[in-house]
């Protein structure tokens, strides 16, 4: 369960920053997407799609950051 790339698994130390990352940065957007919706509804189609675009751009900058760290 989690965040699972070749690069996450590669060793003990990333698998744990990339856990850490990905719940922090996925809890976020949730909230985000709640307290927008409870100004401006908006569709499940949009809701979905706006997850969807989060989490590219959340694993792009994971795999970054982890490409970063030592091996």
């Amino acid at each position: 369960m989690g965040y699972r790339t070749s690069q996450s698994r590669s060793t003990p130390e990333k698998w744990r920053a990339s856990q850490k990352w990905f719940y922090q940065w996925a809890i976020s957007c949730q909230a985000i997407l709640v307290i927008i919706d409870l100004f401006m509804p908006l569709s499940i189609g949009v809701n979905a799609v706006i997850l969807i675009v989060y989490l590219l751009i959340m694993s792009f900058f994971i795999e970054h950051h982890l490409r970063e760290m030592r091996s």
